[in-house]
């Protein structure tokens, strides 16, 4: 589990739906990019579910995505470029 309510997910199932608004996403704000591999997950559920994946992009680079679902829409609330140590990543990180 991780700080502030989150439990850490296999990425394998993180749902499509969150997959594809994160997609979204970065193919709108990454020129060229789509998601190579989602390396962690984690979710929390606070007036919704938030989904937060840190992937790695086709382009090689790695972003940190959370997505909010409110039971009706997959809202990404969260794009950001990752270039920290991947083995020492924690989820919600500290600005």
């Amino acid at each position: 589990m991780f700080v502030g309510g989150w439990t850490e997910l296999a990425p394998a199932d993180v749902t499509g739906q969150v997959r594809e608004a994160a997609a979204a996403k970065i193919a709108e704000d990454v020129s060229g990019a789509t998601i190579a591999e989602i390396v962690r997950a984690s979710s929390q559920v606070v007036r919704g579910t938030n989904t937060m994946l840190l992937t790695r992009l086709s382009t090689g680079a790695h972003y940190i995505v959370v997505v909010w679902f409110d039971l009706k829409n997959y809202i990404v609330t969260t794009l950001k470029e990752y270039t920290g140590n991947l083995t020492s990543f924690t989820w919600p990180m500290e600005e």
